[in-house]
């Protein structure tokens, strides 16, 4: 399994402008328009330049967030599951 790092929790409008793309791809994955205040989590893979997006607002549970790495074959680390938590609130 790869491992995933968070990189950042932000506002969808203060993502760096060379990450967007991340966040535009997957809110057309998900049919989700993107509000500029939303937070979104973003976290590479490591190894790669593999970007995985995650709007907070939408997440259920850190499990979620889980079962969505597991798919590409990664897992978070424990301090990135920690800071995840923590901020949505479980």
């Amino acid at each position: 399994m790869y491992k995933a790092h968070l990189v950042s929790i932000t506002a969808a409008e203060s993502v760096p402008p060379n990450l967007k793309g991340f966040v535009t791809f997957q809110a057309s994955l998900e049919d989700h328009e993107v509000q500029a205040r939303e937070k979104v989590a973003l976290l590479v893979i490591e190894g790669t330049s593999s970007y995985v997006v995650f709007f907070l607002g939408k997440v259920k549970d850190v499990e979620e967030i889980e079962r969505r790495l597991r798919e590409q074959q990664a897992e978070m680390t424990v301090e990135t599951r920690a800071i995840l938590e923590k901020n949505l609130g479980n």
